[in-house]
């Protein structure tokens, strides 16, 4: 996979750039559990806040409104469990996880959303050695009885948020912006596209935010990213459209509409070119239980 696939596969973007303080509600470890997660048993008392889980053992499905995601063994999730519709686990197949369940402050003393609207934040993490020893780290902190335990459990915390977004800008499956990018304007450029991928996004926007003539701004991002703004663009929604399409098990029509193409013939022909096959094909692909190994071609 080169480095464009590691820039632009996101699954979602955790955005850590207000985090000053977390408060841990609970921080737990479950061995061979039957565990039903639902909004209320996995929440507990909390009604504003996340839940973290890393999941060790079985699978689980959890429902959302509008879409659904599979955890395996090594998958991590952070979402608000109160938008939980239910969840599955496989019949008489118990699973083993770890659970903080935790709220993120900023400056002002007030919740801040590190979601940014969305259900979750997925990643999954071939070496998970560091992560499982923040979090057991995390969990003696959590248990201690020492004066200072509050504070160590809000440093563990957020040591542990940063290393999955950390970790992630060197996994193939999950990225930010600032990976591979240098040049401040197409960064920021590049994390706008990144927030406003439902919207229809103008490369001239994009531009005048930057404070640049539309033809200057697209030779830099051209040099930064190696495609132009366009292409970048297309790009993103077409990789955000496989995600909906393989963790969400999202409609066709659904998945166009969510991310902003005029109608399903222009989606579809999109993801055709970017991809090489029709957003059916991929879709059946998956159901079968493997992802295609797809090339990106210039549009």
């Amino acid at each position: 996979m080169d480095d464009f696939d590691k820039i632009m596969y996101v699954f979602n973007i955790m955005n850590l750039t207000n985090l000053i303080g977390v408060k841990v509600y609970s921080c737990v470890k479950r061995e061979n559990s039957k565990t039903y997660f639902t909004s209320q048993n996995i929440a507990g008392s909390i009604r504003t806040g996340y839940v973290l889980l890393i999941l060790t053992k079985g699978t689980i499905r959890f429902f959302f409104k509008d879409r659904q995601i599979s955890m395996k063994k090594g998958d991590i999730i952070c979402l608000d469990p109160l938008k939980i519709v239910e969840s599955q686990t496989e019949r008489n197949k118990k699973v083993s996880y770890f659970l903080l369940s935790f709220s993120p402050y900023g400056s002002d003393g007030k919740l801040i959303d590190i979601l940014e609207e969305r259900p979750f934040f997925f990643t999954h993490h071939v070496n998970s050695d560091k992560i499982f020893a923040n979090i057991r780290k995390l969990i003696g902190s959590y248990d201690d009885d020492n004066a200072h335990r509050k504070m160590r459990c809000s440093i563990g915390a957020m040591n542990l948020l940063e290393m999955l977004v950390k970790e992630g800008e060197g996994d193939t499956r999950i990225s930010t912006a600032s990976f591979k990018i240098t040049h401040p304007k197409i960064r920021h450029a590049v994390e706008t596209i990144y927030r406003n991928y439902k919207k229809v996004i103008e490369v001239n926007d994009l531009a005048k935010t930057a404070c640049m003539h539309p033809a200057s701004f697209s030779r830099l991002f051209s040099a930064e990213t190696g495609l132009s703004p366009r292409q970048y663009i297309l790009h993103f929604k077409i990789r955000k459209a496989k995600d909906f399409i393989h963790l969400y098990d999202a409609p066709l029509q659904f998945t166009a509409a969510e991310l902003g193409f005029n109608d399903y013939s222009h989606f579809f022909r999109v993801f055709k070119k970017v991809t090489g096959e029709t957003p059916l094909h991929f879709a059946r692909s998956c159901k079968k239980g493997y992802r295609p190994n797809l090339k990106l071609a210039p549009i």
